[in-house]
């Protein structure tokens, strides 16, 4: 995965400012949006992805200990699912690994996992047990 960008060469693109008066980070959103809305046709969502993206970038800090965590709860058809089909088209290949059920003893080996982004269609009853030492 580190050698994706030698297999995959920038193609330069010019980055038009969306609007003189927006930051570059305003810019960037405004870009974002753009692409999702007109790139990949989607109508809805656009935030709840955006955040999804931003958060998975910081898989790729070494310098702070602090990881991310997005969880979407709702009920059936609302999109959930969709928002994790997003995330795997706008990160590199081999990034991103999606977990469908996992065994209480399931991360217990030692897996060098600094550079992957778990995405769980489902989350396990367990996440929301308390933990030892914590009250009830």
């Amino acid at each position: 995965m580190f050698d994706w960008h030698v297999k995959h060469p920038a193609i330069p693109m010019p980055h038009r400012n969306v609007n003189d008066r927006l930051s570059p980070f305003g810019n960037l959103v405004s870009r974002f949006l753009t692409t999702l809305e007109y790139d990949f046709q989607v109508a809805s969502l656009h935030k709840e992805i955006f955040l999804s993206y931003a958060a998975s970038l910081g898989v790729y800090e070494h310098s702070y200990s602090l990881k991310h965590h997005v969880l979407f709860s709702g009920g059936s058809a609302r999109g959930k699912s969709f928002i994790l089909v997003m995330l795997h088209k706008f990160l590199i290949p081999g990034s991103v690994q999606s977990v469908s059920y996992e065994t209480k003893r399931a991360n217990s080996t030692e897996t060098n996992m600094n550079a992957t982004i778990l995405t769980y269609d489902e989350v396990s009853s367990d996440l929301f047990k308390p933990g030892v030492g914590t009250p009830n």
